[in-house]
């Protein structure tokens, strides 16, 4: 039986991955901030918080030691920080850092170390596109960092990167609702009838089928160069302002 490590399994699309890859035989071990995954998991861990990236590191590496004949690695686990651009502080900006990029970079880093080589999944979101929004401006940045650091890794390893569609939680609508007050229309647009279970079995028949192009229309996204040169454009801003220290952490 094939194994995966799931990073972030405790709920949304990281919880809807465990079932999937349990209903289709997987040993699946689910990695997350909190005890509670799954009752049919085969074994859960808790890691200390990622923004703390040397804690995280230590526990992943025990993880990875213990569990060092893994066929696939998914991170899921992100997070954004909802304030406007103006409000952020290095400390938010370095937090957004951890939680979207920082700890795939270490975990990579740590496969690397113990010599291990399983496939890697990441993902992007609806929401990464949205690079000019005040609220998703820094969590934007990361996303779209965690896409050109996830292509240099294609030249290491199988690795896919799936853009996924925003899907009606109570935390993406919070987000629509702290975006509206600044602006009349969020734009975020939920997909109808589309759920984190229908994904993960989108996410793992793409994987299965080793088409990482079809899984890229996930979300019926695909990156543009106009996004792309908006993203180069804030980063050599963004260096202007006297953010090179982040930006030499994300580039």
């Amino acid at each position: 039986m094939k194994k995966v490590l799931i990073i972030g399994a405790s709920s949304g699309y990281g919880q809807a991955l465990v079932e999937e890859y349990i209903e289709q035989s997987w040993i699946v071990f689910g990695v997350a901030r909190s005890s509670y995954v799954s009752d049919n998991i085969h074994t859960q861990y808790e890691v200390s918080d990622f923004c703390n990236l040397p804690l995280y590191r230590n526990d992943i590496k025990n993880i990875l030691q213990k569990e060092n004949d893994i066929d696939l690695v998914i991170f899921v686990a992100g997070n954004v920080i909802l304030k406007d651009k103006s409000e952020h502080v290095e400390q938010d900006i370095l937090d957004m850092y951890a939680n979207n990029l920082g700890y795939i970079r270490v975990t990579i880093e740590l496969l690397e170390l113990l010599g291990m080589n399983p496939d890697v999944i990441s993902f992007g979101s609806q929401w990464s596109y949205k690079v000019g929004e005040e609220y998703l401006y820094w969590y934007s940045i990361m996303k779209h960092a965690l896409k050109y650091f996830m292509k240099q890794q294609e030249k290491l390893r199988t690795c896919y990167h799936f853009y996924i569609p925003t899907t009606s939680t109570p935390k993406a609508q919070k987000i629509v609702e702290e975006i509206s007050k600044s602006k009349e229309n969020s734009g975020i647009v939920f997909k109808k009838d589309v759920t984190a279970k229908s994904v993960s079995k989108k996410v793992y028949k793409a994987y299965i089928s080793g088409n990482s192009d079809s899984a890229c229309l996930l979300g019926d996204l695909e990156s543009s160069e106009e996004e792309d040169d908006e993203f180069d454009s804030i980063l050599r801003s963004l260096n202007n302002f006297g953010y090179s220290d982040i930006i030499n952490l994300i580039k």
